[in-house]
């Protein structure tokens, strides 16, 4: 996928299997992988062998503090939302940055999973291993916060009518500007549907 530059560091927007969340990728160095395995954008591990699982490093509690901020709530089960302080902090970052545009509770988005404590296969994702993977949905324009597919038809439609463009333009600029994110993950053709929009109002993705 094409590189975007961004706070002194490449990152990019990558694809992903069509869904309602976008998965957000840390580069901070976390354990120790397996001799076996390499490195990517789901964690150490490419497998579900007990020998390539990877651990969790200075895990923290992301609920209390993500409930706390302005503009986003923690939805989910407890239990897989273990992460590193650094992954958090860029959350709520970005999620600042569009509340302090866009000063409303109406539609934002929710933390999913992130990692269990201890680290190690979360949920059945290859990834969300070591802490610095989350998943949160999108800004939508209802006045609840809802889990949204944002494409229609499973990623081979036309863009929900009810997906905030504007807000989740805002919110993604701001993470592809951290220099702490290696990768933001959409579904393919919501990727082209932002690209198209983002510049008409002002954004750059």
């Amino acid at each position: 996928t094409p590189g975007l530059s961004g706070g002194g560091s490449s990152v990019s927007i990558g694809s992903f299997s069509p869904g309602a969340t976008i998965s957000i990728k840390s580069n901070k160095a976390c354990g120790a992988p397996h001799p076996k395995t390499k490195p990517n954008f789901h964690g150490y591990s490419k497998g579900r062998d007990p020998e390539c699982i990877a651990g969790i490093a200075n895990a923290v509690h992301f609920p209390p503090a993500i409930n706390a901020a302005p503009g986003i709530n923690a939805r989910g089960t407890p239990n897989t939302q273990y992460g590193n302080p650094v992954l958090l902090d860029v959350i709520i970052a970005a999620a600042k940055a569009v509340y302090d545009k866009f000063p409303t509770d109406e539609g934002i988005p929710l933390l999913w999973n992130v990692t269990k404590k201890g680290g190690g296969i979360t949920g059945g994702h290859w990834g969300h291993m070591t802490g610095l993977e989350a998943d949160i949905s999108f800004y939508t324009k209802t006045k609840k916060s809802i889990s949204l597919a944002a494409m229609t038809k499973k990623g081979k439609g036309s863009l929900d009518r009810r997906f905030d463009m504007e807000r989740n333009c805002l919110f993604l600029q701001t993470l592809l500007s951290a220099p702490q994110v290696q990768a933001v993950l959409l579904e393919p053709s919501l990727i082209s549907a932002m690209r198209r929009e983002a510049p008409k109002l002002g954004y750059d993705l």
